[in-house]
């Protein structure tokens, strides 16, 4: 059997085959955890997958009509008409839209789920043994700890699909952090091919809808190139290829990016206060619980806004642990490290200005989520004014930038401890530890579990035996048992108005309710029309219309194509047309760049073994 060389590159050589069943092992605690919460054994999936749900069954059905290539700008599915892919949340560009293809909407998610825990962990595996050089175990035991980060887990399953791209991070850091021998006449190829695979990830992070974790997933990556600074061995060009993959992922996602900025402009979310904790030591003690408690974590602490009024948030707000377990392996790390020290062992670690300058970068790292969290007018203030901060209405997502840095850290002293065999036993206990915690179950509240999919998956599936898609026919009012908007009223041809969209504030306070009108979506008598121009939204200028303005009387066959998932004609300015070009182009130019690497490989492959 070939063995990749990462796997046994130094230390603890363990067989392939038993590394692979760790992963076999530590992923069946993981499905069998998730797996109830997310299959069709439970009747309730968690509230916002009723948002994120209707949402893959309307990409699915624009699909259907009109293949791959065409762009679903706007749907006709809520709201009586509202723009699709320029919504930043939107997730027609992502892995759980392809599935649904192959598998109804609910199992997509669950396959996503699946699909990217593996990939965060042999992530955060080959970062540890590539860059990092840990060994076999201790590179194992740190991907396990990423496996089961509580901020994944807990928000999978209280339906915020858009964060699956978070298990992406030590990918791209691994990317940005490759290795540049000085007499490696590759290197040049081996960074830029490097700074294109980052960028890719990071432009699926932005179409997949995972904006709002774009900021945080880059401070961590910035965290882990600390930490590779501090540990040592071969440069990298971290800091060129870092600007240039976040530059050329804004270029790849700019056709989404663009019109989401447009769209966003009408309906800033500036007008909630950030709430925050009344001072550092609270803020500091509550981001400290979060990332190292062992199960469920709430503080009894509340957030405060202006006037220091109280504001309840959500239970999984707070999960972002990595579980007590590396804060034991770390304190047994140091121990053990004491006593050979203790015993003769005059290591030291060398503190130059350069050292003190990325120790201080690196507790700015880790405390940033902890200022970012203090309630303080002016930092408040400061927050609303810059670009990508202002329509934030809660920091402590931040708190997921400090996952990968304390594994790291608690992995980074594990594999100081000379012993391979004690090093190893520690790994062990280590990985016995996280699995113990997790099988004891997720608890997720049942105020959660509000969600119905059996509409969404009833329709699907009807959908894909007849080939029939329900057009939408009416504008109405629904709303469930308890008052909630309901967003997948589309399957029976109704168009819900109001439906949840947070672009309108979570009450939908900007939402242009005055010119809703109710009924059918073409009055048989005055002929007015019910929806409204979706264009307008986005590209109101163009089209000389404003937010809230309908269809004219006189466009009733683009209402017909509208409201049947299809193509209609609408004006799209040249600052479009440029974000378009500007998409095509990067992908153009990123694939060739890929296309060009591998083939120089190749070649250098032939050579050296010629």
């Amino acid at each position: 059997m070939v063995v990749p060389r990462f796997i046994v590159r130094r230390g603890w050589k363990l067989p392939a085959a038993i590394c692979l069943l760790v992963f076999i092992v530590l992923m069946g605690v993981f499905v069998n955890n998730v797996h109830w919460y997310l299959s069709s054994s439970t009747p309730k999936l968690g509230t916002d997958f009723g948002y994120f749900l209707p949402a893959l069954l309307n990409g699915y059905f624009w699909f259907l009509h009109n293949g791959p290539w065409a762009v679903p700008w706007f749907t006709p599915a809520i709201c009586a008409g509202l723009p699709f892919v320029p919504n930043p949340q939107n997730l027609y560009y992502s892995v759980p839209q392809v599935l649904t293809l192959l598998a109804d909407p609910r199992s997509s998610v669950f396959l996503t789920v699946v699909l990217f825990a593996a990939a965060g962990f042999w992530g955060f595996f080959a970062l540890c043994r590539i860059r990092f050089h840990l060994s076999l175990a201790t590179s194992l035991f740190a991907a396990a700890c990423f496996l089961f980060n509580s901020f994944y887990i807990n928000r999978m399953l209280a339906g915020h699909l858009t964060f699956h791209s978070f298990m992406l991070v030590p990918a791209i850091a691994l990317c940005l952090l490759s290795p540049l021998p000085a007499g490696d006449r590759f290197r040049m190829w081996k960074a830029v091919a490097g700074a294109v695979l980052a960028a890719l990830m990071l432009a699926y992070l932005l179409l997949s809808g995972g904006a709002v974790i774009y900021g945080p997933s880059l401070l961590g990556v910035v965290g882990i190139w600390v930490l590779a600074e501090l540990h040592g061995g071969r440069r990298t060009a971290f800091w060129p290829c870092f600007a240039a993959a976040v530059t050329f992922s804004l270029c790849l996602a700019a056709f989404k990016l663009v019109p989401a900025m447009a769209f966003l402009s009408h309906f800033p979310r500036d007008l909630y206060p950030v709430p925050g904790f009344r001072d550092f030591r609270t803020s500091f003690l509550v981001v400290l619980h979060s990332l190292f408690s062992a199960g469920m974590y709430y503080p009894h602490v509340h957030m405060v806004v202006r006037d220091l009024i109280t504001v309840e948030v959500e239970l999984h707000e707070f999960q972002y642990s990595v579980t007590p377990v590396p804060v034991f392996v770390f304190l047994a790390a140091v121990m053990v490290l004491a006593v050979r020290h203790g015993a003769g062992d005059t290591r030291r670690i060398r503190l130059s200005a350069f050292t003190l300058l990325r120790l201080a970068i690196l507790v700015g790292v880790c405390l940033l989520p902890v200022i970012m969290n203090i309630h303080s007018p002016g930092l408040d203030a400061l927050f609303k004014k810059l670009p990508y901060l202002e329509s934030t209405f809660l920091f402590l997502r931040w708190i997921a930038a400090d996952i990968p840095v304390v594994i790291l850290i608690s992995a980074m002293v594990l594999d100081r401890v000379d012993s391979a065999a004690l090093r190893s036993g520690l790994a062990a206990a280590g990985i016995a530890g996280v699995v113990a915690v997790n099988l004891q179950g997720y608890v997720v509240p049942n105020r959660v579990l509000l969600y119905d999919p059996r509409p969404v998956t009833r329709s699907y599936f009807s959908v894909r035996k007849s080939g029939d898609v329900p057009p939408v026919t009416r504008v109405k009012q629904p709303f469930d048992q308890i008052g909630r908007a309901l967003n997948d009223r589309f399957v029976d041809g109704t168009s819900p108005v109001p439906c949840y969209q947070p672009i309108f504030g979570y009450r939908l306070e900007t939402f242009p309710r005055r010119e809703v009108r109710l009924g059918p979506v073409v009055n048989p008598r005055t002929g007015q029309v019910a929806m409204f121009n979706p264009a307008c939204y986005v590209f109101g200028k163009s089209n000389q219309c404003r937010p809230g303005d309908h269809f004219r009387m006189d466009q009733r066959n683009d209402v017909l194509a509208f409201t049947h998932y299809r193509k209609f004609p609408f004006a799209i300015p040249w600052w479009q047309r440029l974000a378009d070009y500007l998409s095509l182009a990067s992908f153009a130019l990123a694939f060739t760049v890929l296309l060009l690497v591998l083939r120089r490989a190749a070649s250098n492959a032939k050579h050296s073994t010629g």
